[in-house]
């Protein structure tokens, strides 16, 4: 048999789902962007906000509540990302999240205490391709996804 992995690689369809993105940072910027580029349904809750998620708001591609994170916040949601500067408040919406049922990843070093996480991924000429190393090191799993995009640049 293969190696085990902890995770079950699937892709998901986020089309017209409501998705959440507890915080306003650059981290959440990357997330808020996946999430719109499958068609999700994107709601923020921040008090702050980078430059990158003002702008996506001012042009109406998500909807932003100005505030701290509440368990209301979870009414309706197919799936949350924790990515607060908050240790603490990621554990918490976690916790929410999966007592309701609702799929759920943080961003910090709770990461592990979620239900996914999300592969380094690209698409290139109808090819998606998303590498993981299982959680252990982001870096690698870009760094690999990074030679695999040179190496299909060249043969696509």
């Amino acid at each position: 048999m293969s190696q085990k992995s902890p995770y079950y690689p699937i892709f998901i369809a986020l089309e017209h789902r409501f998705c959440l993105v507890v915080g306003g940072g650059a981290v959440a910027w990357r997330k808020i962007k996946g999430l719109f580029d499958c068609g999700a349904q994107v709601t923020v809750v921040a008090p702050l906000l980078v430059p990158e998620i003002e702008q996506a708001v001012s042009e109406g591609i998500i909807v932003v509540n100005r505030r701290a994170f509440t368990e209301t916040d979870l009414e309706n949601i197919f799936l949350v990302y924790a990515a607060t500067d908050d240790a603490d408040v990621n554990a918490e919406i976690l916790r929410f999240a999966q007592k309701r049922g609702i799929l759920a990843a943080a961003v910090d070093k709770n990461w592990d205490n979620g239900d996914f996480i999300t592969p380094a991924r690209f698409t290139h000429k109808g090819v998606t391709v998303a590498v993981s190393s299982d959680g252990e090191s982001c870096s690698r799993s870009r760094d690999v996804k990074n030679e695999l995009q040179r190496f299909l640049r060249n043969v696509l």
